[in-house]
């Protein structure tokens, strides 16, 4: 039945893609995230946290990007399915540390984007997870100046079944 609860643990890492802003190029980064999805059928919220170190503007020093997440989705076959494919919108909240300033002020940064994945069964309450997220970001610093930018990443890792129909 697709109307029943359920509540999930997701872990991965990721790599991909952030451009700050137009003048430096893109810059590769890896990082990691988890969230704890819970939903009602076919509907999911997702709360979470990711961690990305970029090579910011091919400085000595990584930068860093730490935020809250928030992920609303869509799974077009939810339950006891093996192959659950879903998409979403995800919006952040966190800090982007720029190595190249002076100072240990943070910076704000704000990020919405979308985001579609994969999750293949392994065992009745563990799943393989893919997902690619895309996000416009927005940097503003303590001297409110503010960049945009945007985000890429790919995601790869387990979801953990806390209570499901499929168990």
């Amino acid at each position: 039945n697709g109307a029943l609860p359920w509540l999930s643990i997701e872990a991965g890492g990721e790599g991909g893609l952030t451009r700050i802003d137009s003048a430096n190029g893109s810059d590769a980064g890896f990082g990691g995230s988890a969230s704890f999805v819970g939903g009602l059928g076919p509907v999911a919220l997702a709360l979470g946290y990711r961690y990305t170190s970029v090579r910011y503007a091919k400085d000595v020093d990584n930068g860093t990007m730490r935020s809250g997440t928030l992920e609303l989705r869509y799974h077009f076959r939810p339950g006891a399915s093996p192959v659950r494919p879903y998409i979403g919108a995800v919006a952040s909240v966190g800090q982007w540390d720029d190595p190249t300033s002076l100072t240990d002020e943070h910076s704000d940064m704000h990020m919405f984007g979308g985001t579609a994945g994969v999750q293949f069964g392994l065992a009745t309450s563990v799943r393989l997870h893919l997902a690619a997220t895309v996000a416009g970001t927005r940097i503003k610093d303590p001297a409110d100046e503010s960049s945009s930018g945007l985000f890429a990443t790919m995601n790869l890792g387990l979801t953990f079944d806390i209570f499901s129909p499929a168990r």
